[in-house]
């Protein structure tokens, strides 16, 4: 199977791009909350560093506008 898109203007592939993104990383922002407000047993180092994520992850969905 063979899928071929020509576009005379490539802004709607790369705003697509964009929103594909910006989903994916506000699903990880999400998934890392998750698992952090999730009681069990945690490294300290562990959380230390998913913490670190999610600072980065909100910076990144910010600037990408998920």
């Amino acid at each position: 199977m063979k899928f071929t898109i020509e576009l005379e203007d490539e802004n709607p592939l790369y705003e697509l791009m964009d929103s594909m993104f910006a989903s994916m990383l506000a699903r990880e922002l999400k998934n890392t909350q998750e698992f952090l407000d999730n009681d069990g047993w945690k490294h300290p180092d562990d959380v230390k560093t998913w913490k670190k994520n999610v600072k980065a992850l909100k910076v990144l969905v910010e600037y990408y506008g998920g």
